[in-house]
């Protein structure tokens, strides 16, 4: 997925479901730290994440994951 694809789906996920409350901004915010991270790492060769940001990139994803699993289960998607 090329970076504008996924710049397009942080910003409707920030449209759909941070606006209206039903994720926090620190989500949205999480989301896209570690998505630049990535990109940093894996395509811009400015270097290489060290392990305390590869270990709160995890912990991030970790509980936006969860958070993710919890609402769907609200919503009896899961």
């Amino acid at each position: 997925m090329s970076r504008s694809k996924h710049a397009g789906v942080l910003a409707a996920f920030r449209e759909q479901f941070v606006k209206p409350g039903i994720f926090t901004i620190e989500d949205s915010r999480a989301y896209g730290e570690t998505f630049e991270l990535r990109n940093v790492t894996d395509y811009e060769m400015l270097g290489q994440a060290d392990a305390a940001q590869a270990g709160e990139a995890v912990q991030s994803a970790r509980q936006f994951v969860d958070r993710c699993e919890r609402y769907l289960r609200k919503r009896g998607y899961l």
